[in-house]
């Protein structure tokens, strides 16, 4: 609730910049960043050849750098490289917290010539997972995984000015996790949900 009272503040501020000039036309560069928080509604589960079971919930926190270009007006191709860090604790108190690093390509569509336009974007990428597990009892273990990822979002971007944009959205994200060495049941973690973003643009 708080990000849509948000973006309805945002909606009226924009209300009253509608002369700005929205920055989305071809031979533009995009330059950005965006942060996402999830909690309970990011699922954690795990899969094998012959079975699979769910762990439960997670608490992920991520930041994603953005680098893009406008091929046509109101269409950018880039890359970014989401960060992340999620925690999740079991009923008996044992721990796991991990950590990512990707490279994802993007398209991200613009609609409208306002200076509050809808935007789509999809993205999918490659990357590594460094995991930590604290048992309640027992040692700690890290381990180092391969990362796949992919994610489908629509939002609102607002123009504050003519360069600059605050972009809001709700998405679904996926990401799988498995160890490529010492794997026979070909063991991953997956974790999967939707979540919303906020991020800061910038338009050359």
């Amino acid at each position: 609730m708080k990000i849509i009272k948000f973006a309805l503040v945002l909606f009226c501020f924009g209300c009253f910049i509608g002369g700005a000039i929205a920055q989305t036309e071809q031979g533009s560069i995009l330059l950005g960043g965006e942060t996402n928080l999830s909690y309970s509604i990011m699922n954690n589960k795990w899969k094998t050849d012959n079975d699979h079971g769910n762990d439960g919930k997670v608490t992920q926190f991520g930041l994603s750098p953005q680098l893009g270009y406008f091929l046509i007006d109101g269409l950018v191709v880039g890359a970014e490289i989401p960060l992340s860090y999620s925690i999740y604790k079991e009923k008996d108190n044992d721990k796991f917290f991990s950590s990512s690093i990707a490279f994802a390509p993007f398209l991200k569509y613009y609609m409208g010539s306002s200076s509050i336009k809808p935007f789509l974007q999809g993205k999918v990428g490659f990357g590594t997972m460094k995991i930590k597990s604290e048992p309640a009892t027992g040692t700690s273990v890290e381990s180092k995984t391969g990362l796949f990822l992919y994610e489908l979002k629509g939002g609102v971007v607002f123009f504050l000015n003519e360069r600059v944009s605050l972009d809001i959205a709700i998405g679904y994200s996926y990401q799988s996790a498995k160890t490529k060495e010492d794997n026979p049941l070909n063991y991953k973690e997956i974790l999967s949900g939707f979540g919303n973003s906020i991020g800061i643009v910038v338009i050359l």
